[in-house]
């Protein structure tokens, strides 16, 4: 995609109030190609493809941070949420399906959902460090009716969010193919299975299940040197810590 194809669809996305329906559709091809290029492209092609996009929807992205943090900026700075609603936006975008759905369609829907999902558990997570600080708190949810099982309660939700930004991490990685990306995006933070990853990206069923396979061993070192697992690596497999 050279300049003049990024700037057109720039500033059709920026005069959306006099945008007339052969422009829409003029933009809607101009995203679809960075899509393509973003998902299909080598290393250089796809960060300019990411960039672009990420600037098309910069509006957006910024609608999305402010309404997440008028509702927990007693958490987090503003930053914090853009920064995350970048990172979703990223992973959308790995994960879009051009046979499904628009891009556009597909964004505006599944990053608000996501972000609201990650809201709520940010809120629980916040919630939950202020039960643990009261101790005359009347607590009646059973699964918080000792200190161990709260504390197990927040071990299991900080757990959670630190596999999740560690799988983030590795999708960032350099690698010289984009599978390790969809991998991690699609398997490991999403729902697909092998089959459906090897079939959406043209390869093998064993091409995709080995990367599977090598991640998850990662994943064994992640557990292993986290603070708040209560597991670590044996030689055969996984087995619970014991307490000191």
């Amino acid at each position: 995609m050279d300049d003049k194809t990024r700037t057109e669809g720039i500033e059709i996305s920026r005069n959306f109030e006099k945008r007339e329906e052969k422009d829409t559709k003029r933009l809607y091809e101009i995203i679809a190609r960075a899509v393509t290029i973003y998902q299909t492209g080598d290393d250089k092609d796809r960060e300019k493809a990411l960039l672009y996009l990420t600037k098309l929807f910069e509006p957006l992205l910024r609608k999305i941070s402010k309404k997440i943090y008028d509702n927990i900026n007693s958490y987090h700075e503003y930053e914090d949420v853009l920064q995350e609603t970048y990172l979703m936006f990223y992973s959308l975008v790995s994960r879009y399906n051009s046979k499904r759905s628009a891009f556009s369609y597909y964004i505006g829907i599944m990053l608000p959902q996501h972000m609201n999902r990650w809201a709520e558990r940010e809120i629980i997570n916040n919630k939950i460090n202020i039960l643990v600080d009261l101790e005359e708190y009347v607590i009646t949810d059973p699964s918080f009716n000792s200190h161990n099982s709260v504390f197990e309660q927040l071990n299991a939700f900080v757990l959670t969010h630190e596999y999740q930004e560690f799988i983030r991490q590795r999708a960032l990685r350099h690698s010289r193919s984009s599978t390790v990306r969809e991998v991690c995006n699609r398997f490991f933070l999403g729902s697909d299975t092998c089959s459906e990853i090897a079939r959406d990206l043209g390869i093998s069923y064993h091409a995709v299940y080995e990367i599977i396979g090598k991640i998850k061993k990662e994943i064994k070192v992640f557990l292993q040197d986290s603070s708040f697992s209560g597991y670590l690596v044996s030689s055969t497999g996984i087995v619970e810590k014991k307490s000191s």
